[in-house]
């Protein structure tokens, strides 16, 4: 959910909220009738004073690698593979209805990543940063791509073998968002 607040006496602000699950709608009240719904189509990101994203040129000789969001706070493939070291030209497609990020972490370092990400909801700064906390622990990172858009990054995979995982820093999502890069 995107709230936009605007009003004489305020800052204009944005307030995101993820919704994973509603009850049934509250109807038991004398003046309760009902309302005809209607679904708008996600309204886009606004990006322009965003911070420019390093990792959105690429180099010859890259092998490329996809992964989509398809809703359900999901990653599809959650596993992907690559030698130390190699090229690579990595694809989020979001496929969904709300904007996500793709974040690839040193290892072991989720927990930390995801809990700064948490405490970005209160950084006037964060949207325009793409919820990305500025840590050592972060390897490379996609910008927040919006529903049904796409957005390649380019870098090369660690060197050194290992697990390093990838989570979307949306806050809140990282906890469901999860993958991992097998460098062998």
């Amino acid at each position: 959910m995107h709230l936009h607040i605007a009003g004489q006496s305020l800052l204009a602000s944005d307030l995101f909220a993820t919704l994973l699950k509603t009850g049934a709608p509250f109807t038991d009240y004398e003046s309760y009738h009902p309302v005809a719904k209607i679904s708008l189509p996600p309204r886009p990101v606004e990006t322009e004073n965003a911070k420019p994203n390093p990792w959105l040129t690429g180099v010859a000789g890259e092998r490329t690698l996809i992964v989509r969001t398809n809703g359900g706070f999901r990653f599809e493939p959650r596993e992907l593979e690559a030698k130390p070291g190699e090229a690579l030209a990595l694809v989020l497609e979001n496929h969904d209805a709300i904007p996500h990020n793709l974040v690839l972490l040193k290892p072991d370092s989720i927990m930390r990543v995801g809990q700064a990400a948490d405490r970005m909801i209160s950084d006037p700064q964060a949207f325009a940063n793409h919820y990305i906390p500025n840590m050592s622990d972060v390897l490379v990172h996609t910008s927040l791509v919006n529903p049904v858009a796409s957005q390649t990054i380019h870098f090369k995979a660690p060197e050194q073998p290992g697990s390093y995982p990838f989570v979307c820093t949306f806050p809140g999502h990282w906890q469901a968002m999860q993958g991992v890069l097998l460098v062998k």
